[in-house]
């Protein structure tokens, strides 16, 4: 028992955590006890959403254990965990043994292989209506992954028109403009942008991270990986 099985009614809440004993006409005695366990039920909903939990289970089955205790999954529920392993296909998620949910994207779909990367940081948020965990990917990325994507890409582009071709993509100041005049030029961090930018960017990656030197990102099958530091 923890926050999340606490109510939004005042009055259900003294009885809805045996930690926190809230009841009516309760010795004076427990009121220290009761400051301590609204403590400690604090202290774990920060640990479940500061990334204190790393993910278990096996193959693309994701498990994880919070410290609070979730036994309903409803609107508001939420968990940052850490990932243990990178998936090799679509994943779920089994949050306190509440049952093997589809871990999905922004858009709905089921998270594919290599979306769920060792070591990388992800909110899940539970969606009733669609009966799944929705983590914040974007077309397969993850924002702060395609941001950094969309940074080197940005700072590859020519900053002239001369000699690049019709329907090029250049760097016109702080927009991304095309050689057709037809093409309007927005920013990068638009959606717009980002949308475009991310199909140029799988068009124009290498397939292969041979030659590549530390730290350029390549498209690996549906995925944009990086080329390792080691």
């Amino acid at each position: 028992m923890g926050v999340p099985s606490w109510s939004l009614s005042a009055a259900l809440n003294a009885i809805a955590d045996p930690l926190v004993r809230a009841l009516d006409g309760a010795s004076s005695r427990l009121f220290p006890e009761m400051i301590r366990g609204v403590m400690a039920g604090v202290r774990a909903l920060a640990d479940d959403r500061g990334g204190a939990i790393t993910t278990g289970g096996s193959a693309n089955a994701y498990t994880v254990r919070t410290a609070s205790g979730i036994g309903e999954l409803r609107a508001g529920t939420a968990v940052l965990v850490r990932i243990d392993r990178t998936n090799t296909g679509e994943a779920t998620l089994n949050v306190d043994g509440t049952g093997p949910k589809p871990w999905c994207d922004r858009d709905g779909a089921q998270l594919a292989t290599g979306l769920l990367g060792r070591g990388c940081f992800l909110l899940a948020i539970w969606d009733g209506a669609a009966g799944a965990w929705i983590s914040d990917v974007f077309s397969g990325l993850t924002i702060s992954l395609f941001d950094s994507v969309m940074r080197a890409w940005w700072l590859s582009l020519p900053t002239s028109i001369d000699g690049i071709g019709p329907n090029a993509p250049w760097r016109n100041g702080g927009t991304l403009a095309w050689t057709d005049t037809n093409n309007p030029a927005f920013t990068i961090d638009s959606p717009e942008g980002r949308r475009l930018t991310l199909r140029l960017i799988r068009e124009a990656l290498p397939t292969s991270p041979a030659g590549l030197a530390p730290g350029e990102p390549w498209l690996n099958g549906d995925s944009i990986a990086f080329v390792s530091n080691l």
